[in-house]
This record gives structure tokens, sequence and C-alpha cells, in this order.
């Protein structure tokens, strides 16, 4: 449901291109997602829901800041799920 919804509003967006990259790392977002879906699931639906209210009031301004959140917060907890599992046991006990 994430890859659709993500993939509904890039069409909605017009953007060709965005979209054609979209296409192209489908697969990778989907990996990308279930890396932290246990961990930013309610609040990733939560500013789902944000921004497609922001996107029925047609503020494409609000929107936009919605979704620069949204993919920051994802990469940050991605990220950081990598580092902790590079700092292996032992960086948990300390």
């Amino acid at each position: 449901v994430n890859t659709a919804l993500h993939a509904e509003i890039t069409a909605a967006s017009g953007n060709a291109v965005l979209a054609e990259l979209t296409g192209i790392v489908k697969g990778r977002m989907r990996w990308y997602h279930l890396s932290v879906a246990l961990t930013r699931g309610a609040e990733s639906w939560d500013e789902h829901e944000a921004l497609i209210d922001a996107i029925e009031a047609g503020d494409a301004e609000r929107a936009a800041q919605i979704m620069r959140r949204h993919v920051e917060k994802t990469r940050t907890a991605h990220h950081g799920r990598i580092r902790a599992s590079n700092a292996g046991p032992a960086a948990s006990r300390a």
C-alpha cells in the first residue's frame, strides 16, 4: 500500500522525470520502506494522511513540506538502523 500511495502521488505530481525515476527504483524503495516499517509505521501513516489532506486542499507548499519531512525521517531511521546493525552486539551492551 505504501508503494502504491507513493506511486499515485508521484503520478499526480505531473513530473514525468520523477515518475520515471520512481519506476526505476521501485524495488529499492520497497526494500527501504520494509527496513523501517516497524519503527516508522504509525508515524509514517500519519504523515501520509497529512499529505493527502494537503493535496486535497490544493496546498502544494504544505504537501511539499510534509513529503520532504516524511522522506527525511524515513532516511534517518533507515541509516540509524544500519549504524546500529554495523555496531553489533557489543555496542548495544556499552
